[in-house]
């Protein structure tokens, strides 16, 4: 039983990651697209 919880919160925890580096990458593309266009008007 307490080895399922562990193996259980691993994967949850990997989910989070996952999502947080997919935030990132959506905040970080963004953030170019808005740089390159603003740099592109000079």
């Amino acid at each position: 039983m307490q080895e399922s919880v562990k193996i259980q919160c691993e994967v949850i925890t990997a989910i989070v990651a996952t999502r947080l580096m997919s935030f990132c990458r959506v905040i970080v593309e963004t953030a170019m697209n808005i740089f390159f266009q603003a740099n592109r008007r000079v």
